[in-house]
């Protein structure tokens, strides 16, 4: 038998009351804890939580449990839910110890950084970790930034954009979309590279191969700075660098069934009809 948690986002209407139902469909030495987001333990010791929310509230929740045992199974009510597996209708209708023990865990690759100050020029550890992406930018409002990029030591290219991302198949879906940058299948371990409102020269995204180093180095004047999933953020000054490559550390999620339809669901999300029947 499972030990199960359930925590939800109090920010979003209903999904107090949605945790609570779904916690009552279980035996209860079943469940360990029903809190909100801002109280979940960062070492929970479940092997299932089940979060309520949407993708925001599942990347963070994802940052307190990844690799650990615990295995997250997202109940949609935000706007989007890539990330997410049921919605409340299914959920409520579907979830209970049985339902949790034919489950099947997916894993999700994450990216790492770590920042090399001009004025120090020595690495520090790759300290910022993300589930969806790598993002570094002017830190102005309306500023184009400069970012010299690098992969594995040869120079690539020169971005004058917005900002520049790196991102897991997981981010694909995310700030890298919305950039114009295509979607990686969710278990990929490629790592892709997307500027955001690139201005002239080369303004397209790669996929590169998971065992890249990636070298973003500040060169425009002016503020910066680099952000791991919009939820940690620090300053960069001109000539500093940030080093992304992906990380040893995994998400587990719990899927349905082994065969997710990844791609169907995906079309969904933009209102594409299923023509296969």
């Amino acid at each position: 038998m499972k030990n199960i948690g359930v925590v939800y986002n109090n920010l979003i209407q209903g999904t107090k009351e949605v945790a609570r139902d779904l916690s009552e469909k279980f035996q209860s030495k079943s469940i360990g804890f029903v809190c909100d987001l801002e109280n979940l333990p960062a070492n929970s010791d479940v092997n299932v939580l089940i979060v309520v929310g949407g993708d925001g509230t599942i990347l963070a929740a994802a940052h307190k449990v990844y690799n650990s045992e615990t295995s997250i199974l997202g109940v949609n009510m935000g706007t989007l839910g890539f990330m997410t597996e049921l919605n409340v209708e299914e959920a409520l209708l579907n979830i209970n110890d049985e339902f949790i023990d034919h489950t099947h865990i997916e894993e999700r690759s994450m990216v790492e950084a770590a920042i090399v100050h001009f004025s120090e020029d020595t690495s520090s550890n790759f300290t910022f970790l993300a589930l969806n992406e790598i993002v570094v930018g002017s830190g102005s409002v309306a500023k184009m930034a400069r970012i010299e990029v690098k992969v594995d030591g040869q120079w690539l290219t020169e971005y004058r954009s917005d900002s520049v991302i790196v991102s897991t198949a997981t981010g694909s879906t995310g700030y890298s979309l919305s950039a114009g940058g295509p979607i990686l299948y969710p278990t990929s371990s490629d790592i892709l590279l997307q500027p955001v409102a690139a201005h002239l020269g080369f303004g397209s995204g790669l996929v590169l191969p998971s065992n890249s180093l990636v070298e973003l180095k500040v060169i425009s004047n002016g503020s910066a700075a680099i952000s791991a999933d919009g939820i940690v953020t620090n300053k960069l000054t001109k000539n500093d660098k940030v080093l992304v490559k992906l990380s040893d550390k995994k998400v587990k999620f719990l899927r349905r069934s082994k065969s997710f339809h990844s791609y169907r669901n995906i079309m969904k999300f933009f209102g594409m009809n299923d023509s296969s029947n």
